[in-house]
């Protein structure tokens, strides 16, 4: 993905969301860059946790719908 794609599709997000998930520092003599802030990473975690909730959900209705056929 260019840069340019990923860096529109998370202002897109912060806009929606309504907080900043990047916190980003001006180039210079050291160079700059992007950090994910707190609320960034709070909101990632609840995604991933989400997700292995979600996962473990999808296990236990396949086997519940598909065990005949395991």
């Amino acid at each position: 993905m260019a840069y340019s794609k990923g860096w529109k599709i998370i202002k897109f997000a912060e806009q929606k969301i309504g907080f900043a998930l990047l916190e980003s520092k001006a180039g210079g003599a050291y160079g700059g860059g992007s950090e994910v802030t707190e609320d960034g990473k709070k909101l990632l975690m609840c995604y991933l946790n989400f997700k292995k909730d979600l996962n473990e959900k999808g296990d236990e209705l396949f086997k519940k719908y598909f065990i005949d056929y395991l």
